[in-house]
């Protein structure tokens, strides 16, 4: 047993190596590089560190000394693809995100809104999943449940309403370990020099984590004699990652397009000679206003996405299955982009003619069931054709 598991801890380690020295200045974002990666024991984690490619070494220190909070980051970066495919599965861009190095790194260096979804739903994600960690009670040396309102006694019970109890999701220890994780790589004391992509980045990531908090609810839980609610317990509680990416989708929706300004601000007090004010993100038009910090922002255009471009990772919609019959962003005229669409058919095998039988189990026939599909056409055919 401990020569397979030692087996397993090379195999992670020589894969980890192979992948810095394959991609070489391609490597994905310090978050990619956790999620490619199967965590075991602290000896493992410790390596993995030391090891893992796209981390700087302030992540590297972070990591370090917070080893019971690197699963959770891979699984609350996990959380966000995850949603990220599920709000876009219908669309021309359908969040195609994987272990392919090339089309993390494209996609996050577009400056695009597309990009800006990516950074806010994985930070939400993280702050999630690290903030369920602490309310689990497993990492008590870093953080526990939330009791920042036991304190609190605007409504407490003695005025009739409710004791703040239980053991409430720890938002406060969420937020803190996803800023501290994933905004040191954009910090202008760790690169140097701020880029507009890391400007863009660090306001979208606290975008994702305000909308966290924004979504908190109080959940409570009566007890008392004979059903009575003698006395009623809450704690606050955060909602599944579903509730935020609607709320992170209709954002990128309405995402605003902005610049980059390292010009002085008038009202700031005076910089050492040779400093540089750091940048920020200013509105194109002189018309227009600031980002709300819960506001997504985007730097570029998005490129298009209709025709496959294999340099950028864009895979195109040709045969991607519509709609028919829907006027919405998953119907056949918008995500085919114009290039129109063919059927498909084929027979499926289906339960059929089914009856209870006495007694007690349900008895089915088996049926063959003509369906039919639509998908887009490919434009490289449909040029090739011509």
């Amino acid at each position: 047993m401990a020569d397979g598991k030692a087996l397993w801890t090379c195999a992670v380690l020589v894969s980890v190596h192979l992948i810095g020295t394959c991609f070489g200045h391609f490597l994905p974002s310090a978050i990619e590089a956790v999620t490619r990666q199967r965590f075991l024991d602290e000896t493992v984690q410790r390596r993995l560190c030391r090891n893992m490619p796209g981390l700087t070494d302030r992540q590297r220190s972070w990591c370090r000394t917070h080893l019971p909070f690197v699963g959770p980051i891979a699984q609350g970066a996990r959380l966000g693809l995850r949603e990220c495919r599920r709000q876009f599965m219908f669309e021309r861009w359908n969040c195609p995100i994987n272990d392919s190095t090339t089309n993390y790194h494209f996609i996050m260096s577009t400056g695009s809104r597309e990009a800006s979804f990516v950074s806010s739903i994985q930070a939400a994600g993280i702050t999630l999943a690290i903030a369920r960690t602490c309310s689990a009670g497993n990492v008590t040396r870093f953080c526990s449940c939330d009791t920042s309102v036991h304190d609190e006694n605007i409504e407490h019970n003695i005025k009739g309403k409710f004791d703040w109890g239980g053991c409430g999701d720890n938002f406060a220890k969420g937020y803190q370990y996803s800023k501290e994780f994933l905004d040191v790589a954009h910090t202008e004391e760790e690169q140097g020099n701020q880029t507009a992509l890391d400007v863009m980045e660090l306001h979208n990531n606290e975008a994702g984590r305000v909308v966290v908090e924004s979504t908190l609810q109080t959940i409570c839980k009566c007890h008392g004699l004979t059903g009575a609610c003698s006395v009623k317990i809450c704690w606050r509680s955060l909602p599944k990652v579903q509730v935020v990416g609607l709320i992170l989708k209709d954002k990128y929706r309405n995402a605003l397009q902005m610049g980059i300004s390292e010009a002085p601000d008038v009202d700031s007090p005076p910089h050492e000679e040779g400093s540089r004010e750091p940048p920020r993100l200013v509105p194109l038009d002189h018309l227009a206003r600031e980002a709300e910090p819960a506001e997504l922002t985007y730097l570029h255009t998005s490129p298009d996405y209709c025709r496959p471009n294999a340099t950028i990772g864009i895979k195109g919609t040709g045969e991607r299955e519509c709609n028919l019959e829907s006027r919405g962003d998953d119907g056949c005229e918008l995500l085919c982009c114009g290039n129109g669409h063919h059927p498909q058919r084929s027979v499926l095998r289906q339960q059929c003619k089914c009856k209870f039988v006495f007694c007690c189990k349900v008895v089915c026939d088996y049926c063959l069931v003509a369906w039919e599909t639509h998908h887009c056409n490919d434009p490289l055919q449909l040029t090739a054709r011509k």
